[in-house]
């Protein structure tokens, strides 16, 4: 125990004396925090970016089981539509293995209380939701009787329409709106930060797609295109449903046309065109992160080479190597600990622009937060 006061009172002393040396040197002190603070909240800032966009689990059940189905040409040319014709298929032959939901999205006008507004509007199959996994926080999804053309229409708002438009009212669900001039039925709420990242993750307003949009009409045998959402049973193979699917995509061919089937795991499809970018983009602050670190190596040195003299004399009035060790290691740690801070408040800085800039062009950008495990790591490198 005495042991212990004596460490904590050294210690103290030597924070006070590194205190006086640092008012002597203030220029030192103050750009050795600043070099850190750039460099840590760059770092910082960067690492979350790529761990919020290319690491962090969707915010779906069992995300690594979601799958995009994914058409190619022999010219490589990529097509991510499907006719209700070929997805009701689609279900029949892969109902042991896998789950298919389907949507599309688009733009709309919505009489809310506040007034008329356009909003981002997606249509989705019934089981869309459990496909995800996810449900809504008030009231309920849809059912397959919603799907009927003279059933009457209802919406599921997000929280952020919710919040906005009918001031988090938390007795709207029954009530009506009207939505492209047909009045719906308001029946749920989805929960705050849910966010469907196949349309830029804005979806604001959720209507069953009705039958009788899904069915063939005119000259189009097949309908218009819908963008599938496949969910992997447990054990199953994404090949094995991918094999599936393209024989019966090999009936809706044209005689010679050559197109293959492969299924894209969710994450990877949404981030594949950004990942190169993000990739060079650590490259690049990693680099910026070893120049500020050679910088601040440089500047201990040089300031250790400008204390010569007063490291003879306490060594000649008695300090013995350990205590003057301990004396530099605590104005390290001081320095080192002013800097983690303004780094983290940089890189909070640094995100929330990010989000505010980028945030629309980004997948995924909602995922962006300070994650304390990354800020660590940044702080160790």
């Amino acid at each position: 125990m005495n042991r212990v006061f004596v460490w904590m009172l050294a210690f103290w002393e030597d924070v006070r004396f590194s205190t006086r040396q640092f008012r002597r040197a203030p220029g030192y002190a103050v750009f050795t925090v600043l070099v850190l603070t750039l460099g840590i909240g760059t770092v910082s800032a960067m690492f979350n970016i790529s761990y919020g966009v290319l690491l962090k689990p969707l915010p779906f059940r069992a995300d690594r089981q979601l799958f995009e189905m994914v058409e190619r040409d022999t010219k490589g040319e990529e097509d991510f539509g499907a006719s209700y014709v070929e997805i009701t298929q689609w279900r029949q032959a892969t109902k042991d293995s896998a789950d298919v939901g389907f949507a599309w999205g688009g733009v709309n006008i919505l009489d809310a209380p506040t007034g008329a507004e356009l909003v981002s509007e997606v249509a989705a199959s019934p089981n869309l939701f459990s496909i995800l996994g996810v449900q809504p926080m008030m009231g309920r999804g849809f059912s397959a009787s919603e799907q009927i053309s003279d059933h009457p229409d209802v919406v599921v708002l997000s929280y952020t329409m919710w919040q906005r438009s009918f001031g988090g009212d938390r007795n709207v669900l029954g009530k009506t709106v009207h939505i492209g001039g047909v009045q719906h039925t308001i029946i749920g709420i989805m929960p705050k930060g849910f966010e469907y990242p196949v349309y830029d993750g804005r979806a604001e307003v959720w209507v069953p797609l009705e039958r009788s949009t899904l069915t063939p009409a005119g000259n189009d045998p097949y309908g218009p295109p819908f963008t599938p959402l496949v969910r992997l049973h447990a054990r199953v193979r994404a090949e094995t449903v991918a094999a599936a699917i393209a024989n019966v995509h090999a009936q809706f061919l044209k005689p010679g046309e050559q197109r293959e089937i492969h299924l894209l795991r969710l994450r990877d499809l949404l981030v594949r065109n950004v990942q190169p970018a993000l990739f060079a983009l650590e490259i690049a602050v990693s680099v910026v992160w070893l120049i500020a670190c050679s910088n601040v190596a440089g500047l201990l040195l040089a300031r250790v080479a400008a204390r010569r003299t007063e490291i003879a004399v306490r060594s000649a009035l008695g300090a013995g190597r350990r205590r003057i060790v301990a004396q530099f290691l605590t104005e390290s740690l001081l320095l080192s600990t002013a800097g983690a801070a303004g780094g983290l408040g940089l890189a909070m800085l640094m995100l929330r622009a990010f989000r505010r800039m980028l945030g629309n062009m980004l997948p995924l950008a909602h995922n962006i937060e300070i994650n304390w495990a990354v800020w660590q790591c940044g702080c160790v490198l």
